[in-house]
């Protein structure tokens, strides 16, 4: 009687513990998916951030939530580019 409880429990735990992984793998696919699905930058927030930073600096990099704009010292920094006079 006592080995087929114990054989139950192990049963049990190994059903609820493949569960829980199977629903914590499905939150992260969801999750990632979602994510994946999002990085998408309009068109418009291009051209918009183009038109911010202006034909001088141009822009660094553009997201769905932010525009960088280059600086003069970054523009200076970079190795292969020459400097303006």
């Amino acid at each position: 009687m006592d080995d087929s409880e114990t054989s139950d429990k192990v049963l049990i735990r190994t059903v609820g513990s493949t569960i829980s992984k199977m629903t914590l793998f499905i939150c992260c696919a969801v999750v990632t998916g979602m994510m994946i699905n999002s990085c998408q930058v309009d068109e418009a927030v291009i051209i918009q951030c183009e038109e911010s930073c202006g034909s001088t600096a141009g822009m660094l990099e553009v997201s769905g939530t932010t525009c960088t704009c280059n600086t003069n010292s970054s523009i200076l920094s970079e190795p292969w580019v020459l400097p303006r006079h």
